[in-house]
Parts: C-alpha cells; sequence; structure tokens
C-alpha cells in the first residue's frame, strides 16, 4: 500500500509538471525513493538511474527506446488514446531489446499499457526468466530466442510475426491478444496460444514441436488463411477457422469452419481497428473448452486499460508552509 501511494503521489505531481511545461515525464520508484525525468529522453536517462527490481511509470507521449539491461517494471498510460476507457497513448520509437549485456541474466520484466511502435526483441543475448508483456500494441513483430522462459504475451496487439526460428521461447503462453502469427517453433519448447485472435496461417511444420491452440479464431490473411501441418505432438482444438487443409489428423479436433462474413457481429474481416471490438456473431454457440466463448473475449477477457491508476480531482493548495494535495484515485 505504501509503494501504491507513492506512486500515486508522484502521478500527481507528473499531472502537474506536464501542465506546466507541456513535456513527457518518466517516473523511477527505488523503494520510497522517487525520481522524474522529461522528455522524449526520459525512459533512456529513468533507466540508466534504476536499479533492479524499481519500476518505471511513463506518462502519455512519444519516448526514444533504450536497450533494457535491468530486472524493471515499466508502466504505460496505455497504447491508444480513448476516453471511454480513461486511456491516452504511451509510445516506444525505435527497436526496443531486453536483455543485451550477455553477463547478466534478468528475471521477472513487466512491460504493461505502452505501444511499440516498432519491433520488440525480448531476448538478445543474456538469458531471461518470466518477461510478462500486458495490454500492449507493439506494430512491428517480436523476435524470439530460446535463451528466454516463461514468456507470456497477455492481452495484446502484435501487428508482425512472433518467431525466431528453432530458437523460439521455451514455456510461452499467448493468451486473449490479436496476433498475425507464430513462426516456426524450437523443438524443444513448449507453446500455448489461448483464447486468440490469430490473423494468419497456423504452420506447425515442426515434427516434435510442443504447440497447444485452444479456443482460438483463425481468420487467415484477407480471409484466405488456414491450418496446415499439425505434427503429432501438437494440438489444436476448439477453435474457429475460415479455411482448413490438415485432412484427417488425430491432433486436430472441436473445429468449427466459418465463412469469414460469419464470425464477427459487425460483419467485418480481421482488419484491426481501435473502433472495433471483434464480437463473434454467435458468442452462445461458440463455446471453448474452458466452457467460455471461442476468442478474445473468452477466458480471461480482452481489456486495452492498463493497472496504472487514474488520478481525478486533483486539487493542490498552499497552507502556510505546507503544499497540501488531494485527489481521487480510481483502479482502473
Amino acid at each position: 500500500m505504501k509503494k501504491i501511494m507513492f506512486l500515486l503521489t508522484l502521478l500527481c505531481s507528473s499531472i502537474v509538471m506536464k501542465a506546466q511545461s507541456d513535456q513527457m515525464t518518466a517516473i523511477l520508484q527505488h523503494g520510497e525513493e522517487t525520481s522524474v525525468f522529461k522528455g522524449a529522453s526520459a525512459l533512456i536517462n529513468a533507466h540508466a538511474a534504476a536499479e533492479d527490481g524499481d519500476v518505471i511509470t511513463l506518462s502519455d507521449g512519444i519516448f526514444t527506446a533504450t536497450n533494457i539491461t535491468k530486472n524493471l517494471s515499466i508502466y504505460g498510460a496505455g497504447y491508444e488514446t480513448d476516453e471511454a476507457s480513461g486511456t491516452t497513448a504511451t509510445e516506444i520509437v525505435g527497436d526496443w531489446y531486453i536483455a543485451t549485456d550477455s553477463n547478466k541474466p534478468l528475471s521477472d520484466i513487466h512491460i504493461e499499457g505502452i505501444g511499440i511502435k516498432n519491433d520488440l526483441y525480448p531476448c538478445r543475448s543474456a538469458t531471461v526468466e518470466r518477461f510478462t508483456l500486458n495490454k500492449c500494441h507493439v506494430y512491428g513483430g517480436i523476435g524470439l530466442s530460446k535463451t528466454i522462459t516463461g514468456f507470456i504475451i497477455n492481452q495484446c496487439i502484435v501487428d508482425g510475426g512472433i518467431g525466431g526460428g528453432n530458437n523460439i521461447a521455451n514455456n510461452m503462453l499467448v493468451n486473449n491478444s490479436i496476433i498475425k502469427q507464430i513462426d516456426n517453433y524450437n523443438p524443444e519448447s513448449t507453446i500455448k496460444v489461448d483464447h486468440c485472435l490469430v490473423r494468419d496461417l497456423l504452420d506447425a511444420d515442426y515434427d516434435n514441436t510442443r504447440a497447444i491452440w485452444t479456443n482460438n479464431v483463425f481468420t487467415g490473411s484477407g480471409g484466405s488463411g488456414y491450418m496446415r501441418n499439425v505434427r503429432p505432438y501438437s494440438k489444436v482444438s476448439y477453435c474457429l477457422c475460415v479455411k482448413d487443409s490438415w485432412g484427417n489428423n488425430s491432433s486436430v479436433d472441436n473445429i468449427t469452419q466459418v465463412a469469414l462474413t460469419d464470425l464477427f457481429a459487425d460483419g467485418e474481416d480481421a482488419t484491426y481497428s481501435a473502433t472495433r471490438t471483434y464480437e463473434l456473431k454467435q458468442p452462445e454457440t461458440w463455446i471453448g473448452s474452458d466452457g467460455t466463448q471461442i476468442g478474445i473475449h473468452g477466458g480471461s477477457g480482452f481489456s486495452k486499460v492498463p493497472a496504472t491508476p487514474v488520478v481525478k480531482n486533483l486539487s493542490v493548495e498552499v497552507e502556510g508552509m505546507t503544499l497540501k494535495v488531494s485527489y481521487d484515485a480510481v483502479v482502473r
């Protein structure tokens, strides 16, 4: 609770400074100590000053990427401006590299509520354990390495491919996300993709790949894609797809083939826009293995709103030598 109150206090300070100087801010929290950095290089400077276990909170705005070489949690205001949900856009420009110091393994990385305008590379040289990417929009792709384990992609949008050939991450979970595709697999990996909207084909072409695809919607590029080459060690079940060519395959079951125009309630294809909800046309009929509807609204659900608090009704009053700050903090 104490850490939350310190974070809220600094968020209030950030709002005041932004109103006065109209600059982006990065708030670095180290225990009970806090520092504020301003401008497009704020993330770079906050990372340089950070230590393992620290938290960096970014305001909305466009920040320059920096290589992440420390065990950090980085929170943004959201990846889109949306008045209904109260989110604004925090964006990172430039390819974003995580774990570039081969002499220092990283763990427990958390990135949330950020629009990543280029490619994301979660593991380029050092090993990484337990990395969570939550409620982010990656406008490029995600390049992986088998030296990353426990990688979770949750409620995200990924416009490019997720992959790394035979080097793809080990023990990876992708859930309730809108993704283009996951490329070739490391045969030693265990991958689970659950309650996702997959906008390209599924092509599992390694004999000993261990990938589990459940409760997903496969639309294919322009509605012409399909599942193929699902090998014996993989499993695809309780999914909707536009087209298939897997034939008689015991690794595939409970698949419903649906015309693209009959998938979504709005009758549109899988093209992304900020206003689309991707509600299914028959949510009560298309039920997954867990008893919830197939697709991103089943399972744990889909939301664009990050976990950072919203500060409302902020007021600052000077009383003698005391600065009195009052606000309402709402956890979104």
